[in-house]
């Protein structure tokens, strides 16, 4: 019966989103408990977009670890900034998806960090 169907594909589709959640929801780590992995990092880029590398900066980003840092912090925490990078906008290569590259783009104002963003681009 058409009605069936319906019913079938709602219950196939909640069963897919509780897994969902349930996969991510576990890792999630809090800001109080993140600590930043230099070997992690040093690991660099990863050929996807879940690499130890991609962690860290979404950890960053999450727990806003670098905002108000300096230059000179930034330089000492993550490596000199990538080459060709603008002065005042850092972006540190993390993993990549099928389409584009993701990152770590760092905005600075007056030597210090204003923005922090983990993701595409």
């Amino acid at each position: 019966m058409p009605g069936d169907a319906v019913g079938h594909t709602g219950v196939l589709v909640l069963v897919f989103v509780l897994a969902m959640s349930a996969c991510g929801g576990s890792e999630q780590r809090s800001c109080a408990e993140y600590e930043f992995d230099r070997a992690a990092w040093d690991a660099g880029p990863s050929e996807d977009d879940e690499g130890p590398r991609v962690e860290q900066a979404e950890m960053l980003d999450r727990c806003r670890t670098l905002i108000g840092m300096t230059r000179a912090e930034v330089r000492a925490l993550l490596g000199p900034a990538p080459p060709g990078t603008p002065r005042n906008l850092w972006i540190y290569r993390t993993g990549q998806t099928w389409f584009e590259e993701v990152g770590l783009s760092i905005e600075l104002r007056n030597g210090r960090v204003v923005v922090a963003t983990a993701g595409p681009g």
